[in-house]
């Protein structure tokens, strides 16, 4: 799984450290979690906050229109 981690930065650098591991000459290095919630909400909502407005608006529009028409 350590192989195929979705990030690259989590992924073995190269074939002989990853070898290494599997061997059990070496331990698979600890993941502090530290590099994966830079992508927390609050960071990706304030990076994509016109996108999200305009498909919010679009939403209320679309919601209000369906009320008048029918």
């Amino acid at each position: 799984m350590w192989a195929m981690e979705m990030h690259p930065n989590d992924r073995p650098t190269n074939v002989r450290v990853f070898q290494s591991a599997l061997e059990g000459k070496t331990k698979r290095p600890e993941v502090t979690g530290a590099d994966n919630l830079d992508l927390g909400i609050n960071k990706v909502i304030r990076s994509n906050w016109l996108p999200i407005t305009i498909v919010l608006s679009l939403l209320v529009v679309a919601v209000i229109l369906t009320f008048l028409v029918s």
